[in-house]
């Protein structure tokens, strides 16, 4: 099996720490609008800023976050307030909002008034207030939940990162080895060229006959099916390295 890179630390929990040994991979023919080397930081801030899977695991650390923060107000004190509009001539209501706005006078003990009032407005403005002293420890152990669910989002996010990461380097290793690979089978087909040229030269002077083209011809077209082949793949690769794939955790 081969080895990751020394310099990607793949520990989940761990920071990303990526040095900058590997070269710029030429990407302009491969990757629709690029005109730059793509630099191997560069395939990383990509993939890191168009992954779901990434976006996914930022949005449940910022939920996680929130919902620690939300957790400890339980130990703030609650504070409330009201306003009230009511107006109305029902006998009980308006003899107590009478009594309760100190309006109340002899006049309103007749019989008449006592039962069929004149209506009567009223406006209350109110202020409330709790603090919980004990609960038990409920709210101690609410916010440990949260802290502990936070702790979870957090390595969590830093997983999806490292695993997109740990692919996109191995996607830019494997199109750097395929750009060596491509330049190795151009050599190889310029070898068979100049070969085939020199039988060619040869067949024309008397030298060597017509059958002796057979075996350059034959030699000059693997090299170039394998050319052809390679650049394929290198342009597949590229893709890998542009759009990366979605991580589950």
């Amino acid at each position: 099996m081969k080895e990751p890179p020394k310099d990607i630390q793949h520990n989940a929990f761990a920071p990303l720490s990526i040095s900058s040994h590997y070269p710029p991979l030429s990407m302009g023919r491969l990757v629709a609008g690029a005109q730059e080397p793509l630099t191997l930081r560069q395939a990383i801030d990509a993939a890191l800023g168009q992954s779901p899977a990434a976006a996914m695991a930022r949005a449940s650390t910022l939920d996680a976050k929130l919902a620690a923060s939300l957790a400890r107000t339980q130990l703030l004190p609650q504070l409330g307030f009201t306003e009230d509009i009511s107006r109305g001539n029902d006998p009980v209501y308006a003899f107590g909002t009478r009594l309760r706005q100190r309006l109340f006078t002899q006049a309103d003990f007749a019989l008449n008034a006592l039962n069929f009032p004149q209506p009567i407005g009223n406006f209350s403005t109110r202020f409330s207030g709790q603090w919980v002293a004990f609960d038990s420890f409920k709210t101690q152990k609410q916010i440990h939940r949260a802290d502990l669910y936070k702790q979870s989002a957090d390595f969590s996010a830093e997983a999806v990162d490292q695993q997109i990461v740990f692919r996109v380097v191995g996607a830019y290793q494997q199109a750097l080895y395929a750009q060596r690979e491509i330049a190795v089978a151009q050599h190889e087909q310029e070898t068979a060229a100049a070969l085939l040229n020199s039988v060619e030269d040869h067949v024309k002077a008397g030298l060597a006959v017509e059958s002796d083209r057979m075996s350059p011809l034959v030699d000059a077209a693997g090299p170039k099916r394998s050319c052809l082949r390679r650049r394929e793949t290198l342009s597949w690769r590229g893709r890998s390295c542009a759009k990366p794939r979605a991580t589950r955790i």
